[in-house]
């Protein structure tokens, strides 16, 4: 038996929602912290960890929850940390208040990293 469609909503770069048979669980990147939304970076970090997961079979590991209820967890494609590789590609910091098991991710923060995207201005019409 084939299994049902999984949906996933991007809220921000660490924030998505899965539905699957009308049950949503909603989960928080463990470990992360991302730019707002409203910003560039945020809008940023949002496509990254699109990119990471569309189209692709995905695991998350639970680590906690938070007060909001949200699962804290981890999450993986294949062998991709999806929480370290943000960190490692600029769109995410470091940020642990509530967990343990965040060692990959802290491992990545030390690391140098490169600065994260922006997207260029359009080109304005005019004289060359």
């Amino acid at each position: 038996m084939p299994l049902p469609r999984l949906r996933v909503q991007y809220y921000d770069g660490a924030n998505i929602i899965l539905t699957q048979r009308g049950i949503k669980t909603k989960i928080q990147l463990a470990c992360i912290a991302v730019p707002p939304i409203e910003t560039q970076a945020g809008q940023l970090a949002r496509q990254a960890l699109q990119r990471m997961l569309e189209g692709q079979p995905f695991q998350y590991r639970a680590i906690a929850k938070d007060r909001y209820g949200r699962l804290l967890a981890e999450i993986r494609v294949g062998q991709l940390n999806v929480n370290r590789q943000l960190v490692l590609e600029g769109h995410a910091t470091y940020y642990n208040p509530y967990t343990t098991g965040c060692e990959e991710v802290a491992a990545a923060a030390r690391q140098p990293r490169p600065a994260p995207e922006t997207i260029a201005p359009s080109p304005q019409g005019g004289k060359s």
